[in-house]
């Protein structure tokens, strides 16, 4: 969004947990997910979420699944 303020991103595993939570300035395009975060064959969610200079929130949710070893 050309008019965002700042940047969500929400990376979730429901079975276990855990989570991690971004905020991120609006000319972010890339995050770095910290080694050990993600566990081989499971399915997590993801949704990026823009935030405008109102303070609107507007996100997308996607899942995808790790590769098992």
């Amino acid at each position: 969004m050309k008019d965002a303020a700042s940047l969500i991103l929400v990376i979730e595993q429901e079975r276990t947990r855990r989570e991690i939570k971004a905020d991120l300035p609006a000319t972010a395009t890339a995050f770095t997910v910290s080694d050990g975060f993600l566990v081989p064959g499971l399915e997590y969610k993801v949704a990026i979420g823009t935030v405008d200079r109102n303070g609107n929130r507007s996100f997308t949710e996607t899942a995808f699944v790790t590769a098992k070893k």
